[in-house]
């Protein structure tokens, strides 16, 4: 059985010595200063004084300054954001009880389980460059995240942001081949249509309207329900 604690962090102060006359402030922690979700299941200190809390909506670590959350759709070895329990061994390595499995975090090595947990940031600091249209900084980014060795799933979503970002910064090649690599690894990913549509346009850019054909007939014959399908039926009748 676990206990949802409403969240707060509390910092103490003391301004004298006497336990008696001392001035006791507390600091409120909320979503609008970082954390995910303003109830926690758990929370635990690691051995560099750093808070994990866990929620229903990803994990975050606190370092007394700022939060940094990771999810399961960002961060390999997180199987799930809802983060039930939290305990540390011996040896300092956390554990964390998921709705889906466990996940250990080792702290000197930066790695849940064998992938870095930096590289949510840099995923999702590309999604916000590529939201800002800043597709040079989007692609630089995208490709830092992909040096950190994600999960299959992690990189299928990398490579589609990818993708889009060589898209509008004109470079088509290059956005082929990020589209044909996510394909290669998300043929079960839930975007998988969006990228058919996608990659057509790539393909009609590199003048290989055949290509183009190809894909948009496949999506219009696999996913007649989609949001992208009457602009995936108009594009190929303009072909």
């Amino acid at each position: 059985m676990f206990r949802n604690y409403r969240f707060l962090l509390f910092f103490i102060f003391f301004s004298n010595h006497s336990f008696g006359q001392s001035e006791i402030r507390f600091k409120n922690y909320t979503i609008n200063d970082g954390l995910s979700q303003s109830s926690a299941l758990c929370i635990i200190q690691d051995d560099l004084n750093s808070l994990w809390i866990g929620t229903q909506d990803g994990l975050n670590r606190f370092d007394g300054k700022t939060f940094e959350v990771f999810t399961s759709d960002e961060t390999s070895g997180l199987e799930s954001e809802y983060i039930r329990c939290a305990i540390k061994d011996k040896e300092g390595n956390l554990w964390f009880g998921t709705n889906n499995g466990l996940t250990v975090y080792n702290k000197q090595t930066e790695k849940s389980n064998e992938t870095s947990l930096q590289s949510p940031k840099l995923f999702k600091d590309g999604k916000s460059s590529f939201v800002l249209g800043n597709y040079d900084k989007a692609i630089e980014l995208f490709l830092s995240h992909l040096n950190t060795s994600p999960s299959d799933k992690s990189l299928a979503d990398t490579q589609l942001w990818l993708g889009r970002s060589y898209f509008y910064s004109e470079s088509y090649l290059a956005s082929k081949n990020a589209y044909l690599d996510f394909q290669v690894l998300g043929v079960k990913h839930p975007k998988y249509a969006d990228s058919l549509y996608e990659l057509s346009r790539v393909h009609i850019e590199l003048n290989e309207t055949n290509e183009a054909k190809k894909l948009l007939t496949q999506m219009l014959k696999d996913y007649p329900n989609h949001l992208l399908f009457n602009k995936a039926s108009t594009l190929i009748q303009s072909l």
